[in-house]
């Protein structure tokens, strides 16, 4: 779940950047022919050149269009949905693995890409790539700054929070216990263990160990007896009592425990 969903992720972050780029380069080749207008003997076609041959699509791009020309190259690298690396064709792959990925991002993330992709594909988008080309590819680059602004905006304050919600992880009875025997004592642990990607090959297994503990945590708060929750949270979570199985604080009511398993 876990692979899925960071491969899903990497690869819309991805995609926006590489639709960024292309319609940087666009921009820039736009700029640089309005300075070959001015040279005698230049061939404006050969400046759209170096672009094709980046983006590795050659064979694709001549049988596209049989006679190449700049106008040919701005609608391959903008809107052409055969083209695999046009603007479109990554907007629309990004906007996928964000659908897909939805409860992982913000609100205000899908909103963006999703606006984004609905200018790319829309009839303005296509009138704005034969008239004014210059001015669609700012506002891909635009667009593209604005997500990763929200990006930034939305997921550090969630990750900078202090509070982590994990299902609803107790209720009253755990307003006055010491902080490091609460359920969140794992749930924070959990969370600082992610956030440290260096050797995670060599800690996956403690991470996974610690994300089923955590699990198990929050069905026993929410639908296990209280006693039973208490026990497991104090020991499996909480300080150094799960280095050892059947460790248990002092002040644990045992009684009630052991009463679940007692025969009448």
């Amino acid at each position: 779940m876990l692979s899925r969903v960071a491969e899903s992720l990497y690869w819309m972050s991805r995609y926006i950047e590489r639709a960024e780029n292309n319609a940087r380069i666009a921009e820039v080749n736009l700029q640089m022919l309005l300075d070959l207008t001015n040279q005698q003997g230049a061939d404006p076609n050969q400046q759209w050149d170096p672009i094709i041959s980046s983006l590795e699509v050659n064979e694709l791009f001549s049988s596209l269009y049989p006679k190449p020309d700049g106008r040919a190259v701005i609608d391959f690298v903008s809107l052409q949905k055969k083209n695999p690396n046009s603007i479109v064709s990554c907007l629309t792959r990004a906007r996928e693995n964000a659908r897909t990925t939805s409860e992982q991002i913000s609100s205000e993330m899908w909103e963006q890409i999703n606006r984004l992709y609905l200018f790319a594909k829309s009839d303005a988008a296509k009138k704005l790539v034969r008239t004014s080309p210059y001015e669609f590819f700012k506002r891909i680059v635009t667009g593209s700054h604005l997500f990763q602004g929200i990006t930034d905006a939305t997921m550090t304050k969630a990750h900078a929070a202090d509070a982590v919600i994990f299902g609803a992880v107790g209720g009253p009875q755990w307003d006055r216990v010491p902080y490091e025997v609460r359920p969140e004592a794992g749930l924070l642990r959990l969370r600082k263990e992610l956030g440290d990607l260096s050797a995670i090959e060599l800690r996956a297994r403690r991470i996974v160990e610690t994300m089923g503990l955590v699990l198990q945590d929050s069905l026993l708060v929410r639908f296990g007896p209280p006693a039973v929750a208490d026990a497991f949270v104090a020991s499996r979570l909480a300080g150094d009592w799960g280095v050892a199985f059947g460790t248990l604080p002092p002040g644990t009511d045992t009684s009630a425990i052991l009463d679940r398993v007692r025969v009448p």
